[in-house]
């Protein structure tokens, strides 16, 4: 009887621990496919983050092919884009990059976009430089001065740096 009462105790704790998410599967974002022109795809990566504030913002990482039609390759462009009238970002300020072994910044690329909570930053320069193994911490400015703190997970990291290796 005690081995029967014990059973049901493991089944009723495995249950609930992963109901409330204490036991979780990895996540994953979803690279996926976006038509540039005709026969010429490209590929993206988005996924939901959270800032200090428990705010949504997408982070969409995509591929940028080069103006220059000589050039090799494709850039990688981050875009954060927060809920609408939340905070207006500052498009001249830098992305700033911590993984708690360095801290990089990304360019600015956001002057043509409407003000707002949106930002877009090349990722290129620095891509490789990024540790897939730890969280990043993403700061944006806003136009106050204030600033954004998100979070992105190890295996968002890992995405955006496949990125580039992805064509058609």
């Amino acid at each position: 009887m005690t081995y029967l009462k014990s059973l049901l105790l493991v089944i009723l704790v495995v249950f609930i621990t992963s109901v409330s998410g204490i036991i979780c599967l990895p996540a994953a974002a979803e690279i996926r496919q976006f038509h540039e022109s005709p026969g010429k795809l490209l590929y993206k990566s988005q996924w939901t983050l959270k800032d200090q504030a428990g705010k949504s913002w997408q982070a969409i990482a995509f591929q940028v092919r080069p103006s220059d039609p000589l050039q090799p390759g494709f850039r990688v462009q981050l875009r954060l884009v927060g809920f609408p009238n939340s905070v207006t970002l500052n498009p001249t300020q830098p992305l700033q990059l911590d993984d708690r072994q360095q801290f990089l910044t990304a360019s600015s690329i956001s002057t043509n976009l409407p003000p707002g909570a949106i930002g877009q930053f090349d990722l290129q320069p620095i891509l490789l430089q990024l540790n897939p193994k730890t969280p990043l911490y993403l700061t944006l400015t806003a136009e106050d001065e204030s600033t954004v703190d998100l979070k992105v997970p190890p295996f968002l990291v890992e995405e955006w740096q496949a990125l580039p290796n992805r064509f058609q």
